[in-house]
């Protein structure tokens, strides 16, 4: 029977090494692919800030955007700080400043404080 064995087996004729090319050339292809995408992502993201400028400015025109933008940060800004510490704090800073310069904001400064500055 080793003798029948050998008879199927068909001559070398060097197709061994050949069966790591298409895996090779998929894997190569792939490569190009993806750098491919990765490069237009770049160019178009990166690189092209006009479309990126022309974007944020409709966005900030409209005032429905503005208005959710606007209460998303203040909601950011009351769970990550403690505001009414932060105010008092500069409060006190103000108070001790005021003193030292005296005149009319040494009794307190915070009366002087033009509120109208703070609002629409």
């Amino acid at each position: 029977m080793a003798a029948s064995e050998q008879q199927t087996k068909p001559p070398d004729t060097g197709q061994q090494p050949r069966r790591w090319l298409p895996t090779a050339l998929v894997v190569v292809a792939s490569l190009i692919a993806l750098l491919a995408v990765f490069a237009i992502w770049a160019q178009r993201q990166l690189l092209e800030t006009d479309s990126w400028v022309d974007t944020s400015t409709q966005l900030l025109e409209n005032e429905d955007i503005r208005d959710a933008v606007a209460l998303y940060l203040v909601d950011e800004l009351y769970a990550n700080v403690d505001v009414e510490a932060e105010i008092r704090k500069q409060l006190d800073h103000a108070r001790r400043y005021a003193t030292i310069a005296g005149g009319p904001f040494a009794a307190d400064p915070v009366q002087h404080v033009d509120l109208q500055n703070f609002r629409d």
